[in-house]
């Protein structure tokens, strides 16, 4: 492995044994969870979040995944999908009947298809419904209620040389950020009736979409501040890691 690389060592799994194993990385501050697996031919990144902010974050502002063969933070070749929609921004601000947020299957939904793969400055843009070079990706509301996020890239779209090529290949996720006007949290004076209440970052484990996204289950009290929290949303988040394959 390349001795200059800091990075954090994440190990993938085989390609086949995905549906037993979860989530076995975890980022505190965006509250995305990971994992990544391979075959021969391919590899599969899936990210897992229910984190509010980070969700706006990539529907509104999108997401771009870096590969860098070489172990670092090389920003050469990506992968940006969703890219980000202005329209996405005003569902996730506007309410539903009865004052409810759009539900997150309602907004991955309106998310736009298109795709953009860039290589050493060669630009490729398709649709995630017609795939090119056996690329595939796809973003859906899982039965947990949680944004999940599948990317299937063959390796000689990374290396010339395919796997064999890859040996010190670095993975980086990056979100958009936006400006939005942070609002006092619950217990301020002019929201939530002065009652007392706690914002603040979500715990691991505990769903922050729940109370804004309709149909969530258990989650704040009803009347915090629709946006409590969403101060982050002006930094990028960004994970940074490097990859063992799976032999």
């Amino acid at each position: 492995m390349n001795a200059c690389s800091n990075l954090q060592m994440v190990n993938s799994i085989e390609e086949e044994q995905i549906q037993t194993v979860t989530s076995k990385y975890y980022d505190s501050k965006s509250q995305i969870r990971y994992r990544v697996s391979n075959d021969e031919e391919n590899l599969h990144l899936n990210i897992k979040t229910n984190h509010e902010p980070t969700i706006a974050k990539i529907l509104r502002a999108g997401m771009t995944v870096y590969f860098d063969p070489s172990g670092r933070k090389k920003k050469s070749i990506y992968v940006n999908y969703p890219m980000g929609s202005p329209q996405g921004s005003e569902q996730l601000n506007q309410n539903g009947p009865r004052g409810k947020k759009p539900d997150l299957k309602t907004l991955i939904n309106s998310t736009s298809t298109g795709v953009q793969f860039v290589k050493n400055e060669k630009k490729r843009n398709f649709t995630t419904l017609n795939p090119q070079a056996n690329m595939q990706l796809r973003i859906k509301a899982n039965a947990s209620k949680e944004l999940e996020y599948d990317l299937i890239i063959p390796f000689t779209e990374i290396s010339t040389n395919g796997r064999a090529g890859l040996l010190d290949l670095s993975i980086g996720i990056v979100t958009g950020s936006f400006d939005m006007e942070q609002r006092p949290p619950m217990g301020d004076e002019g929201q939530g009736g002065g009652r007392s209440g706690g914002g603040g970052r979500p715990q691991q484990g505990v769903s922050s979409n729940s109370a804004n996204y309709s149909g969530g289950g258990k989650g704040p009290q009803s009347g915090s501040a629709p946006h409590s929290g969403f101060s982050e949303m002006n930094e990028e988040s960004k994970i940074w890691f490097q990859i063992g394959l799976y032999r």
